[in-house]
C-alpha cells in the first residue's frame, strides 16, 4: 500500500513534536517533570483497512480509580519487566486489551514521547499496519469497548471540538475531537494531533 510507505518515510523524519502537542494542550498543563523519575509506557496507533478506507483504532477505558479512568484513548499501558523494549510494551498492551495478536502487526515508526504530568508518565507512541480487519476480543476488566473509525475523520474540521470537563479537583475547557458521541482529550488529543499532522505530510487523500 502506497500510503503505508509514505506513512513509514514520514515517520522516518524529523518530528513535529511540541508544536503539534500543543494545539491539543489544556491551559495551564503543567509541563515540566515531577521531582520523582516518571514511570514508562507505551501506546499503539493501530491502522487497518475497512469497506475500503484506513481506519484507527481507540478504546473507552472501564472505569477505575486511577486518573485515566474512563476516557477514550489509544491502546497501551505501563512497561513491565519482561518487556523487552518500549515496541514490546506497545504491543503487549494492545494484545491484551484488544486481542489484537502482535504477529499480525506491522511497526511503521514511532511519535514523539509525551510525558503525562497527572500520572507521572512518559509514554511513546507507535504506529502498526495490519492488512486485514482485526477480531477484536477487548479485556472486559479494561476495556468498555473498542473504537474504530476512518482515519479520514480526524482530518476534518468539524472532528475537533472543545469540550468541558468535570471530575473530582477538575474543571476544565479540554481541546480534542469527537467521535462517536466521545470527546478524545488530554494525552491522546495531543498524541493523535501529532500524528494528523504526519498523516497530512503524506498528501493522504482519503
Amino acid at each position: 500500500m502506497d500510503f503505508i510507505r509514505k506513512l513509514q518515510n514520514e515517520l522516518n523524519k524529523p518530528l513535529p513534536g511540541a508544536d503539534s502537542h500543543n494545539k491539543m494542550m489544556i491551559s495551564g498543563r503543567r509541563s515540566e517533570y515531577f521531582d520523582q523519575k516518571p514511570a514508562k509506557g507505551s501506546v499503539l496507533i493501530l491502522l487497518f483497512p475497512a469497506n475500503g478506507k484506513l481506519s484507527v483504532v481507540l478504546i473507552k477505558r472501564a472505569e477505575y480509580s486511577g486518573p485515566h479512568s474512563n476516557q477514550v484513548s489509544f491502546p497501551g499501558g505501563k512497561s513491565e519487566e519482561g518487556d523487552k523494549d518500549p515496541v514490546h510494551t506497545a504491543l503487549r498492551e494492545a494484545h491484551e486489551e484488544t486481542g489484537v495478536p502482535p504477529e499480525n502487526i506491522k511497526i511503521l515508526g514511532k511519535l514523539t514521547p509525551l510525558y503525562i504530568p497527572v500520572s507521572n508518565f512518559t509514554v511513546t507512541p507507535f504506529v502498526g499496519y495490519t492488512s486485514k480487519k482485526p477480531g477484536f476480543k477487548p479485556d472486559s476488566r479494561e476495556v468498555k469497548y473498542i473504537i474504530t473509525a476512518p482515519l479520514s475523520h480526524f482530518l476534518k474540521k468539524e472532528t475537533v471540538t472543545c469540550s468541558r470537563i468535570k471530575l473530582p479537583g477538575l474543571d476544565i475547557e479540554a481541546p480534542g475531537y469527537s467521535i462517536d458521541g466521545e470527546h478524545i482529550w488530554g494525552a491522546t488529543a495531543m498524541i493523535m494531533a501529532e500524528f494528523i499532522d504526519i498523516i497530512r505530510q503524506t498528501g493522504f487523500n482519503p
